[in-house]
């Protein structure tokens, strides 16, 4: 087996190191999806065993909670969406790499 070229290790780091970056991004996403059901389900749950909670001010905090986690979950995903096709991008990088190997080869 030949040793890798320079360029070729660093496509491979590369694409190691962006496809750990989108899986990172995309579980922070699920993560902060799971919290904003959560804090939906648990605000229903008290305005409905307690109908003396919806006060203007608890509808203020829940509106600004909501559009809070809903950024960072948007964030989150895009994050991960660039992550991967930079994931991509080296990909077919490293195949382009390996099919001139191989056309050299022959």
């Amino acid at each position: 087996m030949a040793t890798p070229t320079p360029d070729k290790a660093r496509l491979k780091r590369s694409y190691e190191r962006t496809l750990g970056h989108s899986r990172f991004w995309a579980g922070v996403g699920t993560v902060l999806l799971a919290a904003l059901l959560l804090f939906i389900a648990n605000t229903l749950w008290e305005i409905g065993t307690d109908p003396k909670v919806r006060t203007p001010l608890a509808l203020n905090v829940f509106a600004i909670g909501i559009l809070i986690l809903v950024e960072a979950i948007t964030l989150s995903f895009l994050m991960a969406l660039r992550f991967r096709n930079l994931y991509r991008m080296d990909d077919a990088a490293l195949a382009q790499i390996e099919h001139n190997h191989q056309e050299a080869a022959q």
